[in-house]
This record gives C-alpha cells, sequence and structure tokens, in this order.
C-alpha cells in the first residue's frame, strides 16, 4: 500500500540481488501497455475492465550492498522470507524482522 517501504531485487541477471529500498507512492494501476498493439508488452486477452497486469509506482530511496539470492537463502536465520522458497514471486511480505536482518546486511 502507499506508504510501505520495499526492497529492490533483481531477479532477470546472472545474480538475482536485493539491491535497494523504495517506497510505494502510488497505489496499483493497470500496466497501459497491455492495452497498445504497438507495445512490445500488448496482451490481446486484457481489457480495460480485467486487466492482467498491475502495478504500483514506487520512488527510490537508497541503494544496498547487494544480498544475493544465493547469501538470503545461506541464512539461518531468514526462515519465514517467501523467496527463499519460491524466487518468482514479484512481490511478496517480509517480516518486520527479516527486514530488519536484511537491511543490516545490505
Amino acid at each position: 500500500k502507499v506508504g510501505d517501504q520495499v526492497f529492490i531485487y533483481h531477479s532477470s541477471c546472472k545474480t538475482p540481488a536485493i539491491v535497494g529500498v523504495a517506497i510505494v507512492t502510488h497505489a496499483a494501476e493497470a500496466d497501459p501497455y497491455q492495452f497498445d498493439m504497438s507495445s512490445d508488452y500488448y496482451d490481446a486477452k486484457a481489457t480495460l475492465k480485467s486487466p492482467r497486469w498491475v502495478g504500483v509506482t514506487i520512488q527510490y530511496q537508497r541503494h544496498l550492498k547487494p544480498i544475493t539470492l544465493a547469501a538470503i537463502k545461506a541464512n539461518n536465520d531468514i526462515t519465514e522470507l517467501a523467496l527463499k522458497k519460491a524466487n518468482r514471486l514479484s512481490i511478496m511480505p517480509v517480516s518486520e524482522r527479516e527486514w530488519d536482518l536484511l537491511i543490516a546486511h545490505g
């Protein structure tokens, strides 16, 4: 929701990692490119009434020293993070305790 802090996570790369922190500035809205037939991101199944792609707007706050997925999975203090179980999640909850642990590592 608006005002929440979020991690910036690079996933489609050689070494997936948390690399920064941002804040949510606008609630989820439909991605307009899914409706644009000239866009590479056009989705013929998307409609204005039932969009298939939505996203929040975030504002960058700061960099973190990269916290790799391998380091997260190896950290026995991080037990609840969904990223340890399914690394294809775009949005997932992070407990306050694990947020603090990750911030301390970055």
